[in-house]
């Protein structure tokens, strides 16, 4: 399992070419920011998610009556 956030992902891809004479152009760098964003969308849903509690029908938490796809939606769109 993957543990990486998704721009830890970003940051590590950009430190291989740290040494390297040839680096990323903005469009490699734009390729891959959108190749990460669903796993940063996975990351921002499970993360709602695992902050929710569910106890007798109840949901504790800050935010109710949403599931995580409502919350990415209304949040960050």
């Amino acid at each position: 399992m993957d543990n990486k956030t998704a721009m830890q992902e970003l940051l590590e891809w950009v430190m291989e070419f740290e040494d390297k004479p040839v680096k990323p152009t903005l469009t490699n760098m734009k390729e891959k920011i959108w190749q990460l964003l669903p796993k940063e969308r996975q990351q921002i849903e499970q993360a709602f998610d695992d902050g929710q509690t569910i106890e007798n029908d109840i949901i504790f938490g800050k935010i109710e009556n949403i599931d995580s796809k409502q919350y990415f939606n209304q949040t960050y769109q």
